[in-house]
């Protein structure tokens, strides 16, 4: 079932985008040098993003969350995951039927530990895209 994966589809290292393990370096990337230390400025609007990017630097591992609907327990090479639990709750309300209601439509959202280096971000610190391995078996948190 990946059909409520949406038409945009999430950046990788064949797109014009950045890894989480190159933020804040002096190179030619989607953040300037300055990410690290302002990262508000740069679409970072909760407080657990905002923090694990300026760890970035020392993080090999972190941990990722995907709003999906209830029954899918995956995640997918290519799939749009977020940083923050908070960020990705509220991309679960009315994740059924595109509204945002009384809580009967929303999704649940998965999470697990992967490798930094998995992940690709095209500009925006909330978004980030997954591209390592699939992983099965996840449940609902």
């Amino acid at each position: 079932m990946n059909d409520y994966r949406g038409h945009h589809q999430a950046p990788g290292p064949d797109d014009v985008a950045q890894c989480f393990t190159t933020l804040g370096q002096d190179n030619d990337s989607v953040y300037p040098t300055d990410v690290l230390v302002h990262p508000d400025r740069y679409g970072a609007y909760n407080a657990s993003t905002a923090a694990l990017i300026r760890a970035a630097q020392t993080l090999d591992c972190l941990t990722i969350y995907r709003a999906v609907p209830p029954g899918v327990d995956t995640i997918n090479p290519g799939d749009w995951v977020a940083i923050s639990e908070e960020y990705a709750r509220t991309h679960s309300y009315g994740l059924l039927d595109g509204t945002i209601d009384d809580g009967s439509t929303d999704g649940v959202i998965l999470s697990v530990e992967v490798p930094a280096a998995t992940l690709w971000s095209e500009g925006v610190l909330e978004e980030w895209g997954y591209h390592g391995p699939a992983i099965a078996g996840l449940r609902a948190i």
